[in-house]
Order: structure tokens, then sequence, then C-alpha cells
């Protein structure tokens, strides 16, 4: 079963190569979910307007903050 003070933040873009990663992350995000991972522990965010950069990771940096440190 999952670490019960585990948490995951998936963040993926959806332009250019980035997009091949898409469909991966939603796929493991789903699976930690099966493991029982519950939405306190795992969270996804795709943005299929970005591309895998640091300024798309920087603008969802404090979500990831906010949902690690809850």
């Amino acid at each position: 079963g999952p670490n019960k003070n585990g948490k995951a933040f998936l963040y993926v873009g959806g332009k250019d190569f980035e997009s091949t990663f898409t469909e991966p992350t939603k796929e493991t995000h789903q699976y930690l979910r099966d493991k029982g991972f519950s939405d306190e522990q795992v969270s996804l965010l795709v943005d299929t307007d970005e591309i895998h950069h640091e300024k798309a990771w920087a603008k969802y940096l404090y979500n990831a903050l906010k949902f690690w440190l809850k």
C-alpha cells in the first residue's frame, strides 16, 4: 500500500515535445490512485498549452508547494 506520508504532484504540459508525456503521466496518476493513494496524496495537473520548460514549471510551483505543504 501507499506510504501514508507520501505525496506526489504530477505536472505535464501538452504542447510540442511535451505532448509525448501527457498520456503516460495520466496513466501514472491512475496507477497511483488504483494502488490506494488518495486525492490528498497524489495530484495531477495537465496544461495542454505549455511546453517542457522551466517557465511552465514555475507557473505551477505555487500549486505544488501548496499541495505538498498542506
